[in-house]
């Protein structure tokens, strides 16, 4: 996991991390404070993280995610970031009373 912030700044304004949850499939999830959406870090951010994946795990061939369907600006992060949507899924979040639309993502490595 890594923390995110402005290089003239020490406070954290997001998080991204990377996990391996079945061999060979990487996995990267992340979240930035509202006052940075729409500048590009999320996007770079994801970049990084997908090209330090891919040279440091070489046994890693695709990268996952997913994102709430109502979460548009997030689907396009991952869409500028290589991602291609490959499917949808209902879950059942403990701060919400109704199941949550998400949208499934995949990227070559």
């Amino acid at each position: 996991m890594w923390a995110i912030r402005l290089a003239d700044d020490p406070s954290v304004i997001g998080a991204l991390e990377f996990g391996i949850p079945t061999p060979g499939v990487g996995s990267v999830h992340y979240a930035l404070g509202r006052s940075h959406w729409g500048i590009g870090l999320m996007r770079e951010a994801v970049d990084a993280v997908c090209l330090w994946a891919t040279n440091a795990l070489p046994s890693i061939r695709e990268i996952t995610t997913s994102v709430a369907a109502a979460n548009v600006r997030s689907a396009r992060v991952l869409e500028k970031c290589g991602f291609r949507r490959v499917g949808s899924a209902f879950e059942i979040w403990a701060k919400d009373a109704a199941p949550i639309e998400l949208h499934m993502y995949r990227r070559e490595a």
